[in-house]
């Protein structure tokens, strides 16, 4: 007797029937595998014969299951046009894509009796394509590859999930993920479109128009998010620039598939893909279009008079540890103990990210924006492809929580690149602030200190007191001490360079010994781990080549995943509420 060289399936339906809304399947299965060898290896071959046994009962399961459905409906619409009745066709082939491989099936095709049409009923009730639909759980698949993984390695792991060979091409996977970025980015913007449709106060505070950098701004440089126009770039604006936010456009289907989980630690944000009016506990209906005064070319309307929606405690702008009316001797904290957001307030951290461009998009790096927003243990994770997107995103969450109404203040930590002061310095809110980031400063002044000064000893003299004077908040002794140093440098514009950095930045620059003794934030590092995740680990690596579509899509597709919105997204189509904290968790 020969023995097989393989593993062999086979799989004998003995009833498939639907009743009461209820799929009952009633099988045989057969499979014929070689005996191992009785050694060490001997689970590992069963388990992968098995395993692969089991993906050809899923596969027939899923072709019956299918089969059924579709001469059910068929038989429920055997009335026709006009009650006319119907005269059966034959049947048409059509092929689905799953996790568990490629799966053909034949679906009936009906002739009207009224007018001699035909069509095959499940094509139009089920929304599939003419040859071939890739179901939603394979979709899921491919993104949450792709976050991790490139394109190539994707395909081998669906591969070899679904024990076949070419379930998907490279040019369908690039496809997938680039529809479903688009599609999380329109129900982000639409869900920000509901907010200030709700709250039309909102729009005028937190949504700044248009800014264009004064005569005033220092130099641009590394730490201005800034690139000359080239092919394909409007040459009247620049990467970073804000624009007037629009509004977006209609939110999209998703189809269902499986949940990812919430970050850890971070609480589950409940809704129905519709945030919440100011003040209610009831969502509102999501709008698909942009606020009035907020659309496309449109001016922003002044700020009207905002009344508190409910008594908060005053508090001036600058009454936060480290700034001049803040106070004089906060209490200290261990240095081990985690990072605090302000009492009372709002943390925003916003950032951007390069990557390589793609020679066809006709520039050489490409920008993604991101931002974090934390406060009270809570944190909301935004990535978007332009500065007016996630300007648009932010601004809604904010007045979700009230910020525009004085029931927090704002504070924004970022790098102080042109972008984010245009953004902040916009903004109508009586309480907000900005630090730059502690350690985008010092680079800087490393950087150009490292081009103006004569050599490494000479560079340190000059550097220690300058960097001593800026960590405790002393921005004028700073500048002094580097105007009192310009005749010995060798590259005097680095030094005017530093010193016009340092001007247009003097009030994002407070001490920052007294915040980091008093256990507060004062660097963005956690807005630049996000974009470690999201974009730098998945999407930097040597000769890596991105579109626009596709980096922002990976990026979107993060954010969403450490939001825990992944989940309703998947399987209901929207994405959920925003809800704000406490009150008293806010104020603690």
């Amino acid at each position: 007797m020969r023995t097989p060289q393989g593993h062999q399936a086979t799989v004998a339906l003995d009833q498939v029937k639907i009743q009461d809304r209820r799929l009952t399947f009633r099988a045989q299965m057969t499979l014929e595998l070689p005996m191992p060898d009785q050694d060490a290896d001997l689970p590992k071959h069963l388990e992968t014969a098995i395993e692969s046994g089991g993906q050809a009962l899923k596969r027939r399961l899923f072709q019956q299951a299918i089969e059924q459905a579709d001469r059910q409906l068929v038989l429920a619409r055997r009335q026709g046009k006009q009650g006319q009745g119907i005269v059966c066709r034959g049947t048409t082939s059509f092929t689905f894509k799953t996790v568990f491989g490629t799966v053909k099936v034949r679906r009936q095709r009906i002739e009207h009796r009224a007018d001699g049409s035909t069509e095959v009923p499940s094509a139009h009730a089920w929304q599939t394509p003419h040859q071939v639909a890739v179901t939603a759980g394979l979709r899921d698949a491919v993104c949450d590859g792709m976050l991790v993984h490139s394109a190539r390695r994707t395909l081998a792991r669906i591969d070899a999930r679904a024990g076949e060979e070419g379930v998907l091409a490279k040019t369908t996977v690039l496809e997938i993920v680039h529809d479903q970025g688009r599609a999380l980015q329109r129900l982000a913007q639409a869900r920000a479109a509901a907010v200030f449709e709700q709250d039309t106060q909102a729009a005028a505070v937190l949504l700044p128009g248009a800014a264009v950098a004064g005569p005033d701004e220092g130099p641009a440089g590394p730490g201005d998010a800034q690139a000359s126009a080239g092919p394909g770039q409007p040459g009247s604006a620049e990467p970073g620039d804000l624009q007037p936010l629009a509004g977006p456009t209609a939110p999209v289907a998703a189809g269902p598939g499986e949940p990812m989980a919430a970050e850890p630690g971070r609480p589950v944000i409940a809704g129905s893909g519709a945030p919440a009016p100011a003040g209610s506990g009831e969502p509102a209906p999501a709008g698909p279009t942009a606020p009035v005064g907020t659309g496309p070319g449109d001016p922003q309307p002044p700020a009207p008079p905002i009344e508190p929606a409910r008594p908060v405690a005053e508090r001036p702008a600058g009454a936060l540890v480290g700034f001049a009316s803040g106070p004089p001797a906060p209490p200290e904290v261990a240095p081990d103990r985690p990072r605090q957001v302000d009492p009372g307030t709002v943390l925003v951290e916003l950032d951007e990210v390069k990557v390589h461009a793609q020679p066809r998009t006709g520039r050489k790096q490409l920008l993604v924006y991101t931002a974090l927003v934390m406060a009270a243990g809570y944190s909301w994770h935004f990535a978007a492809a332009t500065a007016a997107e996630l300007a648009y995103q932010v601004g809604a969450l904010l007045a979700v929580m009230e910020v525009h109404r004085g029931q927090c203040s704002l504070l924004a930590l970022a790098d102080g690149a042109r972008w984010i002061r245009d953004w902040f310095e916009g903004l109508g809110l009586k309480s907000k602030l900005m630090i730059v980031c502690w350690y985008h400063l010092k680079k800087r002044c490393e950087q150009c200190l490292s081009r103006a000064c004569r050599g490494r000893a000479h560079r340190r003299q000059v550097e220690a007191p300058v960097l001593e004077a800026l960590w405790h908040g002393r921005v004028g002794e700073a500048i002094a001490a580097l105007r009192s140093r310009a005749g010995e440098m060798k590259d005097p514009e680095a030094l005017e360079e530093l010193i016009g950095y340092l001007e247009a930045r003097r009030p994002y620059l407070p001490d920052y010994a007294a915040r980091r003794q008093a256990g507060l934030w004062i660097a963005s590092n956690r807005v630049e781990k996000f974009n470690d995740w999201s974009v730098s680990v998945r999407c930097k690596h040597r000769g890596m080549e991105w579109t626009a579509a596709g980096v922002v899509a990976l990026a979107s597709l993060e954010a969403a995943r450490r939001n825990g919105e992944l989940a309703q997204w998947r399987g209901e189509g929207s994405l959920p509420a925003w809800e704000a904290p406490p009150a008293d968790r806010v104020a603690a």
